[in-house]
């Protein structure tokens, strides 16, 4: 037989089914003492504050002596996590980098390379043009050359003669009469005479100035004669007559002169030869231009052609 349990109950501890036991238990103590434990509990549990016991700030309150030495702050060095991240940062951030520029880099070296191709196929095709230009030009000279042989062959039977006084109206017989009185002169036989095929004069005064002002010389006379030989018996008797008889080739009071009749490109090469001309008429050589701008004369003594170009 089981002995009866015994509760035992201590002397300040209340019964549950009393009804004391319901209230909480107060402990008696001072108003002073109670104030100090209330401003206690207060500061333990005030916001962004730190526990002694714990290793980490609270709601952002400065950090205590012993969390500063748990986080490493008490030393001016950064912290060995922050260095580690800080440099694992930096790797990255320059591998990103130098791959950025190693493709950039890439991209312009094929570009530079393609351009360089174009260059190349540039300079290939302008040398080529050159050459065709050069070609070109030596073509085209050759065509002007044959071009101006033509003009001064079909010019072979012409002569033109310069300072012959004109009327107030001229007209082609007067210009017919003119030429006819001045060959005449020149004792020019008559057959020649009956040889001339047309005769006119330029069609306006040749331009002096810049300003466009004209000479007031009489304009020059174009005579062509049926056949080349008659052309040169012609031009022969009048230079003859012309330093004869007038000296000076005056006629009419005018200095007159034959010459033949010749394009305006051999022209302008003898124009360019005009001082060499002169220097060697002035040292009495008697000078004279051979087609198309050779410059020539006679010796005196063995009584040869000497060239001067």
């Amino acid at each position: 037989m089981d002995p009866p349990k015994v509760t035992h109950q201590l002397g300040n501890t209340p019964n549950k089914s009393s009804p004391s036991a319901k209230k909480p238990k107060m402990s008696n103590c001072s108003p002073t003492a109670c104030s100090s434990r209330m401003e206690t509990n207060d500061v333990a549990e005030t916001p962004g504050q730190y526990d002694s016991n714990m290793a980490a700030p609270l709601h952002g309150a400065e950090p205590t002596g012993n969390t500063r030495r748990s986080l490493d702050l008490s030393s001016e060095a950064p912290p060995v996590w922050f260095v580690t991240f800080f440099k694992d940062f930096e790797s990255r951030f320059h591998s990103r980098i130098e791959a950025l520029l190693d493709k950039k880099l890439k991209d312009i070296s094929l570009k530079v390379s393609d351009h360089e191709e174009k260059m190349n196929n540039i300079e290939f095709e302008v040398g080529a043009l050159k050459d065709s230009v050069k070609q070109l030009e030596k073509e085209k000279e050759i065509l002007v050359n044959k071009l101006d042989d033509l003009e001064n062959r079909g010019r072979r039977k012409n002569l033109v003669l310069f300072g012959i006084a004109e009327s107030s109206n001229p007209t082609a017989e007067d210009c017919m009469k003119t030429v006819t009185q001045f060959l005449q002169y020149a004792e020019v036989p008559e057959a020649d005479l009956s040889k001339i095929e047309r005769c006119h004069r330029t069609p306006t005064h040749q331009p002096v100035g810049k300003d466009g002002t004209h000479s007031k010389q009489p304009r020059r006379i174009h005579v062509a004669f049926s056949t080349f030989v008659t052309k040169e018996r012609v031009r022969k008797a009048c230079s003859k007559k012309l330093k004869q008889t007038w000296g000076a080739s005056m006629y009419h009071d005018l200095k007159v002169f034959v010459a033949e009749d010749l394009s305006q490109r051999v022209l302008q090469l003898r124009r360019k030869k005009q001082e060499k001309f002169k220097r060697l008429k002035d040292e009495g050589k008697r000078p004279f231009f051979a087609y198309p701008d050779k410059i020539r004369y006679r010796d005196q003594t063995s009584g040869k052609v000497v060239s001067v170009d």
